[in-house]
Protein backbone atom coordinates (compact mmCIF):
# COMPACT_ATOMS: atom_id res chain seq x y z
CA UNK A 1 0.00 0.00 0.00
CA UNK A 2 1.12 3.64 -0.76
CA UNK A 3 2.05 5.66 2.11
CA UNK A 4 -0.49 8.50 1.34
CA UNK A 5 -3.21 6.12 0.79
CA UNK A 6 -2.52 4.53 4.17
CA UNK A 7 -2.32 8.12 5.63
CA UNK A 8 -6.20 8.82 4.03
CA UNK A 9 -7.41 5.21 5.24
CA UNK A 10 -6.23 6.11 9.03
CA UNK A 11 -8.14 9.80 8.72
CA UNK A 12 -11.73 8.02 7.35
CA UNK A 13 -11.00 5.47 10.62
CA UNK A 14 -11.13 8.44 13.38
CA UNK A 15 -13.89 9.79 11.97
CA UNK A 16 -12.68 12.23 9.56
CA UNK A 17 -15.00 12.99 6.81
CA UNK A 18 -13.33 16.87 5.55
CA UNK A 19 -9.98 18.45 5.01
CA UNK A 20 -8.75 21.33 4.44
CA UNK A 21 -6.03 22.07 1.89
CA UNK A 22 -4.15 23.90 -1.00
CA UNK A 23 -2.04 21.98 -3.32
CA UNK A 24 1.13 22.18 -4.20
CA UNK A 25 4.51 19.92 -5.26
CA UNK A 26 5.06 19.13 -1.64
CA UNK A 27 1.52 17.28 -0.99
CA UNK A 28 0.11 16.18 -3.88
CA UNK A 29 0.37 12.44 -2.92
CA UNK A 30 -1.43 13.19 0.19
CA UNK A 31 -4.08 15.28 -1.59
CA UNK A 32 -4.57 12.68 -4.38
CA UNK A 33 -4.77 10.06 -1.54
CA UNK A 34 -7.26 12.38 0.10
CA UNK A 35 -9.46 13.01 -3.17
CA UNK A 36 -9.51 9.43 -4.41
CA UNK A 37 -10.56 8.26 -1.19
CA UNK A 38 -14.73 7.55 -1.11
CA UNK A 39 -15.29 8.31 2.74
CA UNK A 40 -12.96 11.93 2.48
CA UNK A 41 -14.16 15.23 1.20
CA UNK A 42 -11.68 18.16 0.63
CA UNK A 43 -12.03 21.24 0.71
CA UNK A 44 -9.97 24.54 -1.06
CA UNK A 45 -9.56 27.73 0.49
CA UNK A 46 -7.58 30.99 -1.18
CA UNK A 47 -5.40 31.08 1.77
CA UNK A 48 -3.43 28.45 4.29
CA UNK A 49 -4.41 30.70 6.88
CA UNK A 50 -8.11 30.36 6.34
CA UNK A 51 -7.50 26.87 5.88
CA UNK A 52 -6.30 26.41 9.17
CA UNK A 53 -8.81 28.30 10.62
CA UNK A 54 -11.54 26.91 9.24
CA UNK A 55 -10.40 23.28 10.53
CA UNK A 56 -10.13 24.88 14.26
CA UNK A 57 -13.91 25.98 13.52
CA UNK A 58 -14.62 22.94 12.18
CA UNK A 59 -12.91 20.70 14.99
CA UNK A 60 -15.18 23.03 17.63
CA UNK A 61 -18.33 22.79 16.36
CA UNK A 62 -18.77 19.08 14.82
CA UNK A 63 -18.02 16.27 16.35
CA UNK A 64 -15.04 15.12 13.69
CA UNK A 65 -11.45 16.08 14.18
CA UNK A 66 -10.16 19.05 12.37
CA UNK A 67 -7.64 18.49 9.34
CA UNK A 68 -5.96 21.07 7.54
CA UNK A 69 -3.22 19.55 4.72
CA UNK A 70 -0.19 21.86 3.95
CA UNK A 71 2.15 21.85 1.12
CA UNK A 72 5.81 22.40 1.90
CA UNK A 73 7.93 26.08 2.38
CA UNK A 74 5.87 28.85 2.84
CA UNK A 75 2.35 26.74 2.21
CA UNK A 76 3.83 25.37 5.83
CA UNK A 77 4.28 28.38 7.27
CA UNK A 78 1.23 30.17 6.24
CA UNK A 79 -0.69 27.42 8.81
CA UNK A 80 1.36 28.66 11.98
CA UNK A 81 -0.75 31.71 12.58
CA UNK A 82 -3.85 29.24 13.01
CA UNK A 83 -2.10 26.40 15.08
CA UNK A 84 -1.05 29.16 17.14
CA UNK A 85 -4.98 30.13 17.60
CA UNK A 86 -5.39 26.17 18.01
CA UNK A 87 -2.90 25.96 20.72
CA UNK A 88 -3.91 29.40 22.70
CA UNK A 89 -7.27 28.08 22.75
CA UNK A 90 -6.88 24.38 23.13
CA UNK A 91 -8.48 23.12 19.87
CA UNK A 92 -7.18 19.56 18.74
CA UNK A 93 -6.98 19.93 14.93
CA UNK A 94 -4.17 17.88 13.55
CA UNK A 95 -1.65 19.58 10.27
CA UNK A 96 -0.04 17.28 8.01
CA UNK A 97 2.21 19.04 5.89
CA UNK A 98 4.10 18.24 2.59
CA UNK A 99 8.20 18.32 2.62
CA UNK A 100 11.33 17.87 0.30
CA UNK A 101 12.64 14.44 0.65
CA UNK A 102 14.24 12.91 2.97
CA UNK A 103 17.80 13.45 1.31
CA UNK A 104 17.28 16.90 2.24
CA UNK A 105 14.79 16.82 5.45
CA UNK A 106 17.67 15.81 7.39
CA UNK A 107 18.67 17.32 11.15
CA UNK A 108 22.00 17.46 9.80
CA UNK A 109 21.58 19.46 6.80
CA UNK A 110 23.48 22.62 7.44
CA UNK A 111 21.47 24.40 4.90
CA UNK A 112 19.18 26.86 5.43
CA UNK A 113 16.72 25.74 3.44
CA UNK A 114 15.89 22.11 2.33
CA UNK A 115 15.95 21.50 -1.16
CA UNK A 116 13.80 23.68 -3.38
CA UNK A 117 11.44 25.39 -1.00
CA UNK A 118 11.52 22.96 2.63
CA UNK A 119 12.41 23.65 6.15
CA UNK A 120 12.17 22.36 9.09
CA UNK A 121 8.84 23.68 10.26
CA UNK A 122 8.22 20.86 13.13
CA UNK A 123 11.13 22.61 14.71
CA UNK A 124 9.49 25.77 14.49
CA UNK A 125 6.14 25.06 15.82
CA UNK A 126 7.20 22.69 18.41
CA UNK A 127 6.37 25.54 21.22
CA UNK A 128 3.02 25.89 20.00
CA UNK A 129 2.11 22.06 19.25
CA UNK A 130 1.63 19.16 21.55
CA UNK A 131 3.33 17.10 19.21
CA UNK A 132 5.20 17.94 15.71
CA UNK A 133 7.21 15.22 13.82
CA UNK A 134 8.94 15.09 10.19
CA UNK A 135 8.35 11.32 9.72
CA UNK A 136 11.46 10.02 7.39
CA UNK A 137 10.60 6.35 7.77
CA UNK A 138 7.54 5.03 6.19
CA UNK A 139 7.25 2.06 8.56
CA UNK A 140 7.26 4.34 10.99
CA UNK A 141 3.92 6.45 9.73
CA UNK A 142 0.96 4.16 11.92
CA UNK A 143 3.10 5.07 15.03
CA UNK A 144 3.21 8.64 14.82
CA UNK A 145 -0.55 8.79 12.94
CA UNK A 146 -1.63 7.17 16.01
CA UNK A 147 0.38 9.12 18.78
CA UNK A 148 -0.53 12.67 17.12
CA UNK A 149 -4.26 11.78 17.28
CA UNK A 150 -4.12 10.76 20.77
CA UNK A 151 -2.19 13.44 21.88
CA UNK A 152 -4.21 16.14 20.36
CA UNK A 153 -7.49 14.85 22.16
CA UNK A 154 -5.93 13.34 25.43
CA UNK A 155 -5.87 15.53 28.57
CA UNK A 156 -5.69 19.40 27.65
CA UNK A 157 -6.18 19.28 24.01
CA UNK A 158 -4.72 21.23 21.03
CA UNK A 159 -2.87 21.23 18.05
CA UNK A 160 -0.34 18.29 16.47
CA UNK A 161 2.04 18.82 13.36
CA UNK A 162 3.24 15.86 11.04
CA UNK A 163 5.09 16.40 8.04
CA UNK A 164 5.63 14.36 5.40
CA UNK A 165 8.53 14.46 2.86
CA UNK A 166 7.32 13.34 -0.64
CA UNK A 167 9.26 10.08 -0.90
CA UNK A 168 7.77 8.88 2.49
CA UNK A 169 4.29 9.98 1.16
CA UNK A 170 5.07 7.84 -2.41
CA UNK A 171 6.57 5.14 -0.51
CA UNK A 172 5.42 1.60 -0.51
CA UNK A 173 4.57 -0.11 2.74
CA UNK A 174 2.98 -3.74 4.15
CA UNK A 175 0.40 -2.34 6.86
CA UNK A 176 1.05 -5.19 8.89
CA UNK A 177 5.10 -4.16 9.42
CA UNK A 178 3.77 -1.22 10.75
CA UNK A 179 4.12 -0.52 14.60
CA UNK A 180 1.44 1.00 16.47
CA UNK A 181 1.05 3.34 19.27
CA UNK A 182 0.58 2.00 22.22
CA UNK A 183 -0.48 5.40 24.84
CA UNK A 184 0.28 5.06 28.72
CA UNK A 185 -2.18 4.17 31.10
CA UNK A 186 -2.99 7.79 32.37
CA UNK A 187 -3.04 8.01 36.28
CA UNK A 188 -6.82 7.66 37.79
CA UNK A 189 -7.57 11.30 39.95
CA UNK A 190 -8.36 10.50 43.33
CA UNK A 191 -11.07 12.73 43.74
CA UNK A 192 -12.23 11.41 47.23
CA UNK A 193 -12.43 15.22 48.45
CA UNK A 194 -13.95 16.63 45.09
CA UNK A 195 -16.87 15.17 44.56
CA UNK A 196 -18.22 15.79 48.30
CA UNK A 197 -17.69 19.55 47.64
CA UNK A 198 -18.81 19.72 43.88
CA UNK A 199 -22.07 18.12 45.53
CA UNK A 200 -22.04 20.66 48.38
CA UNK A 201 -21.71 23.74 46.07
CA UNK A 202 -24.14 22.02 43.27
CA UNK A 203 -27.00 21.99 46.20
CA UNK A 204 -26.41 25.36 47.55
CA UNK A 205 -26.63 26.77 43.77
CA UNK A 206 -29.65 28.94 43.30
CA UNK A 207 -29.30 28.29 39.42
CA UNK A 208 -26.99 25.13 38.79
CA UNK A 209 -25.04 24.41 35.15
CA UNK A 210 -23.18 21.24 34.15
CA UNK A 211 -21.23 21.44 31.40
CA UNK A 212 -20.14 18.11 29.36
CA UNK A 213 -16.97 18.09 27.41
CA UNK A 214 -17.25 15.11 24.25
CA UNK A 215 -14.74 13.51 22.94
CA UNK A 216 -14.62 13.53 19.44
CA UNK A 217 -12.91 11.10 18.44
CA UNK A 218 -14.54 7.88 21.20
CA UNK A 219 -17.82 9.66 22.33
CA UNK A 220 -16.90 9.66 25.73
CA UNK A 221 -17.91 12.61 28.30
Amino acid sequence: MKVSDYVAHFLASKNVKHVFTISGSGNVHLLDSIARHPALVYICPHHEQAGIMAANAYGRISSRPGVMLTTSGAGAANAVTGVLGAWADSVPIVVLSGQERTVFARLDNPSRMWGLQGWNVTRAVQGITKYAMTIRDPLSVRFHLEKAFHIAFSGRPGPVWLDFPTDVQAASVQPDQMVGYEPEDAPRPDLTQEVPQVISWLKAAKRPVILLAWDSLGGRG
